[in-house]
């Protein structure tokens, strides 16, 4: 008696359920880890208002890809450019909006 479609013989391997060799596919729900939700402290009010201006400053001087920062003053993450000209140039004419020098040394790396 032939067997039924979709089972595998007696003894053989179970089919993976994409048909490819080697590949189960995903581990049940239950098995899967889930990552922690990472929490950022609450921002103050003159925070939050430094980071939004931060943000303005470095788009506005040559980053325009800098990443905002949400209503909880955290800057989105969101890959951007540091390695430009554009993004040089705003770090230094932005850097004391921070808190940095503006005669603090260039970081070497």
């Amino acid at each position: 008696m032939p067997r039924p479609l979709g089972r595998p013989a007696e003894g053989a391997a179970p089919t993976p359920p994409d048909g490819r060799p080697g590949h189960l596919g995903p581990a049940p729900a239950r098995d899967r880890a889930v990552p922690a939700r990472e929490t950022q402290p609450e921002l103050a009010k003159e925070e939050i208002r430094k980071n939004q201006q931060y943000a303005e400053c470095m788009q506005e001087h040559g980053a325009p890809d800098f990443p905002d920062t949400g209503a909880d003053g955290h800057f989105r993450d969101v890959t951007w450019d540091s390695t430009s000209a554009g993004a040089k140039r705003a770090t230094r004419a932005c850097a004391s909006i921070i808190g940095i020098p503006d005669n603090a040394p260039t970081p070497q790396g």
